[in-house]
């Protein structure tokens, strides 16, 4: 038996590369349509990226969706204690993102967005998690624009679902392309409203109505609106609620372990 496992859609990606890495990839193609006895996928579009838009007819081809373990989402959080840790004002209005420093997550646009509602408001803050190859480049962005007070680089934490908890008011996801993007999915399990770039895959939906999706190539103003209304309109369900539908969802490990 020979699994492949497509967790990503690389496709915009590639078509930007040069001749060496579209060769190795229908070369990886070619051997994994020939040798592969089963295909798996982290998302539809992972699946056509890697195998096909025919992947639905080929043998052993799948949809594996990767599962989360729900309970750390149900620990009992202290959100002044969590927020004065981190150095974060009363009152302040919270955005955060978490994701690794690289050019996909699209870091840029969260830095623009930054930039406008600070320029709005001086109470918004913004937490980035994740570490990657950008972060000068990030760190950089931050100093030109005079963010550096007001967003946080928190790289790499294990307390993610303590975060969104406990820290955030908002969760922003502007990625250029996504194989899901199960962060995404942990922010609705944590009752946040979400605003998404419209490039992330449709499954990523479990509470859709804490979903609000933009293109890429909007406005910075209409990404700050659509955050800034989110944010301060308060949660259309609460935590629990919100929880309780990923729990029925293909998202809870016990479903992807079944």
């Amino acid at each position: 038996m020979r699994i492949v496992h497509s967790h990503s859609d690389t496709r915009s990606e590639d078509s930007e590369l040069g001749m060496p890495r579209r060769a190795y990839t229908a070369v990886s193609k070619w051997l994994i349509g020939r040798y592969a006895t089963k295909h798996l996928a982290a998302s539809k579009l992972a699946a056509r990226a890697l195998f096909g838009e025919d992947w639905e007819q080929r043998s052993g081809a799948r949809l594996l969706y990767c599962g989360i373990d729900l309970s750390q989402f149900r620990q009992a959080v202290d959100r002044t204690q969590v927020r004065k840790g981190l150095g974060l004002p009363d009152g302040a209005v919270v955005l955060g993102h978490v994701g690794r420093l690289v050019k996909v997550k699209n870091h840029s646009l969260v830095l623009e967005v930054a930039q406008r509602l600070v320029s709005r408001r001086s109470d918004v803050f913004i937490l980035l998690v994740g570490e990657g190859p950008m972060r000068p480049e990030i760190e950089a962005g931050l100093r030109s624009r005079g963010l550096e007070s007001n967003v946080l680089l928190l790289g790499s934490r294990r307390d993610v679902p303590r975060l969104m908890l406990a820290a955030m008011d908002v969760f922003v996801f502007p990625s250029h392309c996504e194989g899901l993007g199960l962060a995404v999915v942990e922010a609705q399990a944590a009752g946040l409203p979400c605003v998404i770039s419209s490039a992330i895959p449709q499954e990523v939906e479990v509470v859709p109505q804490m979903i609000k999706r933009l293109s890429v190539s909007d406005p910075v103003d209409a990404w700050a609106d659509a955050i800034e209304e989110s944010a301060l309109r308060g949660r259309r369900l609460s935590q629990s609620e919100a929880l309780a539908i990923v729990e029925c969802s293909h998202f809870n490990i016990t479903a992807s372990v079944r």
